[in-house]
């Protein structure tokens, strides 16, 4: 139903619209559909085809009323960023849940899927991944006002007690581009005084609290990045060997036990380097849009993209949807932004 009010809305508005939002989408879905027929296991690939399916369809429908004026960047910015804020609060009572079942020390040590730490549908790491795309979202919001920032705060406490370094760190970054350099050495204030508060924690004792720092933080574990960089270069060493035979979407948890945590070196061994140029266009596409929105917003679209490098949440249901719905609002704001330099 998008694709048919989009269709009839581009050709309308064909000469402020560029084909590249109808384009390569449509690609972009129809070839992870196409490689999902060559999976290990379709039905589990036709699944994850399916909610990219639904996201393009909200991701038409949303750029198609943001062209009729139905519906600003903004109140799409703001769904987003609630629907961040509940998923936070969701996970908060989790973590405080499991706490009290079994224990602080336990549930910092499981954070794997299935762990005491993880949602039913993902690990910490993809939850904090989730998050992040609201943080995004934040940064189009100009007029922000109080329940903004308290969900902000929500989504930012949440982030922190996945434990995700990658997202931690890429939390900072968000956070410099909201507040600026003055407001954010407050923020390094108060992170120092975390860190002071973890060091005592530590001192005390607590049981596999050491252990949990330990996996975490040392040397070994962080030049490989937790085993990240040997299963790239795995994947890497497989498509020099088959560059023409793509193992299917969704495939790398099967053939090798694992994904290369990486967006780009796993589409390029599930759909081969067609995928990886479509990505390219997709994402340069909407870059472009994120660019005309403001220098922020373009700054948190990279991010966004950082993360995709050091995690794999996109095989996710909800990073999917969430997903779609940021690049809707990215592109959205864009146009608006374009139309009003044209007036």
């Amino acid at each position: 139903m998008s694709i048919f009010l989009f269709v009839p809305v581009f050709t309308k508005a064909i000469n402020n619209f560029s084909y590249n939002f109808l384009l390569w989408p449509t690609l972009f879905v129809a070839l992870i559909f196409t490689t999902s027929l060559l999976a290990v296991a379709p039905l589990a690939s036709m699944v994850r085809a399916a909610a990219n399916l639904i996201g393009y369809m909200l991701f038409l429908g949303l750029v198609a009323a943001s062209i009729r004026r139905k519906i600003p960047a903004v109140l799409i910015a703001r769904t987003l960023l609630s629907a961040g804020a509940v998923l936070a609060i969701y996970f908060i009572i989790n973590f405080v849940y499991k706490s009290y079942l079994f224990g602080f020390q336990s549930v910092i040590l499981e954070r794997y899927v299935g762990g005491a730490m993880s949602l039913p549908w993902g690990a910490s790491n993809t939850v904090a991944q989730v998050l992040l795309l609201s943080v995004g979202a934040y940064l189009v919001i100009e007029k922000k006002n109080k329940r903004d920032i308290l969900f902000l705060f929500l989504i930012c406490a949440a982030i922190l007690l996945t434990f995700s370094r990658s997202v931690s760190f890429l939390l900072i970054c968000m956070l410099y581009i909201i507040v600026g350099f003055r407001y954010f050495l407050s923020l390094s204030i108060v992170a120092a005084v975390i860190f002071l508060s973890h060091s005592m924690v530590t001192s005390s004792g607590i049981e596999g609290y050491d252990t949990f720092l330990s996996s975490r933080l040392s040397v070994e574990n962080m030049q490989s990045g937790n085993g990240r960089l040997d299963s790239a270069l795995e994947k890497l060493n497989y498509f020099i060997d088959h560059p023409f035979e793509p193992i299917g979407y969704y495939s790398s948890i099967y053939k090798f036990a694992l994904s290369a945590h990486n967006y780009w070196v796993t589409t390029l061994v599930e759909q081969s380097i067609l995928g990886v140029l479509i990505s390219v266009f997709l994402f340069c596409a909407v870059g472009r849009m994120a660019y005309l929105s403001s220098r922020k917003v373009f700054y948190g679209y990279l991010i966004v993209m950082m993360g995709l490098m050091v995690e794999d949440p996109n095989f996710v249901q909800p990073y999917i949807i969430s997903f779609w719905v940021y690049l809707a609002m990215l592109v959205s704001r864009g146009l608006e932004q374009k139309a009003l330099r044209v007036k």
